[in-house]
């Protein structure tokens, strides 16, 4: 099911922006909204979201943020700005964060690992009061991914994670975190024309942006940057996982796969966990490369 889903949405992408690039377009706003509104409808397809979850494809605000979103996948009634077509929602009813570049160029990863990294860390801060005050208690699927990586039991409790050695604990705690948080989506549609162009860009970024106010720390790093046909996936279990080794975590990996069909496993695995049904995975084989960064 999710092959020829993903080859509809890959086929509905390609036959809009052949539309829009007909056309000669100068006013980049104009231009650039196109391109949001062709990622946005893809979306919104029949074949990609399914009925009856009240799931939207909108464009606007998460609540306690600055920036305007390109496209949110949300569930439920948000607060609509104005009379505007952009609508604000609180950061728990939000799926998927997507941030859309036409052509990406180095100065836009840049741009939009900081944009995207903003939402983690509002997500963060939100995760954190709720975990304090008992909202948050199902940390299943972070055990198990905890398990994989490290060939480990998980901690079973707050208390075995407090007595557990600190690499441990920040391990535990990301992945836990990135299982309730939204998936973060950098889309371009050209740019970049190998996967060892992309891999060495964001090696680049991440090796200029260490320090306390990172962009670039795992948890904070995009989902998903896709270019074309070339993906830089972030392997955190959700719904990605790759292994160096023995038990050495490969934060992020690369692959020339369809993008189509990593993006519709992105969303279809949040759809699974925000909103507790199965969706229709096949048995699919990416090819990764998970050289990357550690």
């Amino acid at each position: 099911m999710i092959k020829s889903a993903s080859e509809m949405l890959a086929a509905f992408i390609a036959a809009e922006t052949k539309e829009v690039d007909a056309v000669p377009m100068e006013h980049m706003p104009t231009l650039g909204a196109a391109y949001e509104a062709i990622v946005s409808s893809g979306i919104d397809r029949q074949f990609v979201l399914p009925s009856g979850l009240d799931l939207r494809v909108v464009s606007g605000f998460i609540k306690g943020l600055k920036n305007q979103i390109d496209c949110m996948l949300v569930r439920g009634d948000g607060q609509r700005y104005g009379r505007t077509d952009q609508f604000i929602y609180p950061i728990d009813q939000v799926l998927c964060v997507l941030e859309v570049k036409k052509t990406m160029s180095k100065a836009d990863l840049i741009d939009g690992i900081g944009h995207l990294s903003d939402v983690q860390r509002h997500f963060v801060n939100h995760f954190i009061e709720r975990y304090q005050a008992g909202g948050i208690q199902d940390f299943e699927q972070a055990r198990e991914v905890f398990s994989k990586l490290t060939g480990r039991a998980s901690p079973s409790s707050a208390r075995d994670l407090d007595a557990a050695p600190v690499e441990d604990r920040l391990l535990f705690a990301t992945l836990a975190r990135q299982m309730h948080a939204p998936a973060t989506i950098l889309f371009g549609f050209g740019g970049y024309g190998t996967e060892r162009g992309l891999r060495e860009a964001l090696v680049d970024i991440v090796e200029a942006d260490i320090g306390r106010e990172s962009n670039a720390a795992p948890e904070l790093l995009p989902s998903l940057i896709s270019v074309g046909n070339l993906c830089l996936i972030k392997c955190n279990g959700q719904p990605y996982l790759a292994i160096d080794g023995a038990d050495r975590w490969v934060a992020i990996a690369s692959t020339r796969h369809n993008a189509a069909l990593v993006l519709l496993e992105f969303l279809w695995t949040k759809i699974e966990l925000f909103c507790h049904v199965r969706m229709p995975f096949g048995p699919q084989v990416v090819d990764f490369h998970p050289e990357v960064t550690h």
